[in-house]
């Protein structure tokens, strides 16, 4: 198969990009992003982890940060 173009974006409550976690391509399986966040990049709230794959909306994650 060929590698799909993947994206992973966080997005604040609003809709507004904060972070782009991942842009590129990926063969077919399974795939492990370890995430380490800036503690200065995000305030205490409720945050979006948008994965799009070929440019198509394949799952939104909530992210619940508390400070």
């Amino acid at each position: 198969m060929d590698p799909t173009d993947i994206e992973i974006v966080i997005s604040n409550y609003t809709g507004k990009e904060i972070l782009t976690l991942y842009k590129g391509n990926q063969n077919e399986g399974i795939q492990i992003l370890k995430l380490h966040l800036d503690e200065n990049l995000f305030s205490s709230g409720i945050y979006f982890i948008r994965i799009n794959a070929d440019n198509e909306n394949q799952a939104v994650l909530k992210l619940n940060v508390i400070k």
